[in-house]
């Protein structure tokens, strides 16, 4: 179980899109189901502006969030992840809906030992319990 863990976590950060991985080893919260979406914003929400006060007023699925370097990402569904960079680009970016635990994110530059991370306390709880953290932790 603990090598899958960190096989879906590395696959996770490089934007491989391992499926099978986010199942039922994250805890999603049960009043997550009745989150309304949030109303939609013409801008793109800054990845260190995301809400970290739980629970989330509202379900950010299909907000479009900016990382630092300027990389755009649509938040996914609760209980899902989305993630791209890996196989030549120089950053991989990810993000994790935890509905009610609001979102979690986090950038790693190419062959870097540092991930930069946003979310809320529990919700980098959660993933960090199910999936362990990979090189040196920063927080946004």
């Amino acid at each position: 179980m603990k090598g899958r863990r960190w096989l879906c976590a590395v696959g996770a950060l490089l934007g491989l899109g391992l499926t099978g991985c986010m199942g039922p080893h994250v805890d999603i919260p049960p009043d997550s189901s009745t989150l309304r979406p949030c109303a939609p914003s013409p801008a793109p929400l800054l990845v260190q502006d995301l809400p970290t006060a739980t629970p989330a007023a509202c379900d950010l699925v299909g907000a479009t969030v900016q990382f630092p370097d300027g990389y755009d990402k649509v938040i996914p569904e609760i209980g899902t992840s989305s993630a791209s960079g890996g196989g030549g680009m120089s950053d991989t970016h990810f993000l994790f809906n935890f509905g009610s635990l609001g979102i979690v994110a986090s950038e790693r530059a190419e062959k870097s030992t540092q991930t930069r991370w946003w979310g809320s306390e529990e919700g980098l709880r959660r993933y960090w319990n199910a999936f362990g953290r990979i090189g040196e932790t920063l927080y946004g």
